[in-house]
């Protein structure tokens, strides 16, 4: 029986109870009235966007006919679904599209991750964090800048925990060079970057400048590998007032394309990270 986070069990469960009620024909008005539930509340289950209760999912199974071991497996991620992650302490002031991500990166086997501008959120120091944060054009609290730090260095503990998950992240040389926080701050990001890039599960690859038009040039994104049969990949892309999720095969086998394309444009990995110290060693001389 596979293992499954909150996050993934919801998604892939909701997937499930929506693509079997439309391969048996059955309207979410039957669904409803057979599991004792509101209409609007089957399609907030079938969207992910609640918590079924299990004994819900098990009327909704009875209504299916579905069986066996079957039935036991996603009864199980009904009770998953259930439980809470660490990142939900924080959730009253995460915006839900972001929360949805954090549980999915917690959860994910694989992470493929191109990022144009700025250092991923994975490989990022303290102080480079709070540099970003100080420039968001509206004002942010300390107790809020306190709070983005806190949640963004519990994502990072993954990369060291037992069984970390396999990354591989594609940075834009631009961003080396973006001065965030100062020469001192970025320095101290730059060698975070090279120890990041020196741990087993993860590769760090540097798109030079010198390496042209390609592609993904305005899109950053990442691609969420999950270990579950029944729980798809999924491919994340951030934008100012939110995110959008694929997670339809064809629509991932497209982004797994392209970053397969930028693997083989940018150099291999200890190229890449001789690129990171070059910038670094830019940053010595005090000013």
């Amino acid at each position: 029986m596979t293992r499954r986070g909150p996050t993934v069990a919801r998604r892939s469960l909701a997937r499930f109870l929506r693509e079997r009620r439309k391969e048996l024909g059955i309207s979410r008005e039957r669904v409803a009235k057979h599991a004792g539930i509101a209409p609007p509340t089957v399609n907030r289950i079938e969207s992910a966007a609640v918590r079924a209760e299990v004994g819900t999912v098990a009327m909704m199974l009875d209504l299916y006919e579905v069986t066996s071991d079957e039935r036991e497996e996603l009864l199980d991620m009904a009770r998953a679904a259930k439980k809470r992650g660490w990142w939900q302490r924080y959730s009253y002031k995460i915006p839900s599209w972001f929360s949805i991500y954090i549980g999915l990166e917690h959860e994910a086997r694989s992470l493929f991750q191109y990022q144009v501008e700025v250092i991923p959120g994975l490989c990022q120091t303290e102080a480079y964090t709070r540099a970003l944060i100080a420039a968001e054009p509206l004002q942010v609290s300390p107790e809020e800048s306190d709070r983005r730090v806190a949640v963004r260095q519990a994502r990072q503990a993954r990369l060291t925990a037992d069984a970390p998950p396999r990354v591989w992240i594609i940075i834009n040389e631009a961003a080396l060079y973006r001065q965030v926080g100062g020469r001192k701050v970025m320095r101290e990001q730059l060698d975070h970057l090279i120890e990041v890039a020196a741990l087993d599960s993860v590769t760090i690859q540097v798109l030079p400048n010198t390496s042209g038009a390609h592609p993904a040039s305005e899109t950053p994104f990442t691609i969420l590998g999950f270990a579950g049969p029944r729980d798809r990949d999924v491919v994340y892309i951030e934008y100012r007032m939110g995110a959008i999720y694929l997670e339809e095969p064809e629509e991932v086998e497209m982004y797994t394309t392209l970053f397969d394309h930028l693997t083989m444009k940018a150099p291999d990995r200890d190229a890449s990270i001789s690129l990171i110290h070059r910038a670094a060693t830019s940053l010595t001389s005090t000013q």
